[in-house]
């Protein structure tokens, strides 16, 4: 459903470009990579029009079941 070209993603993830850089020196690499998914998975939230704090939420509520 989304296109191969990944710029607008990028794009997206561009907006959260100074916190990532505020976050790079807080810990190590390996904290680093659920970071990343997490922005990633934030981006593409906004791409298909979802809200990604509802989807959080969502998501939060469904882990303990």
């Amino acid at each position: 459903m989304l296109p191969i070209d990944d710029n607008e993603l990028e794009g997206q993830i561009r907006t959260i470009a100074p916190e990532r850089y505020n976050y790079s020196f807080a810990g190590s690499h390996r904290a680093g990579e659920p970071a990343a998914v997490l922005y990633s998975l934030i981006a593409t939230c906004k791409l298909q029009y979802i809200d990604p704090s509802e989807w959080l939420d969502d998501l939060l509520r469904r882990i303990p079941t």
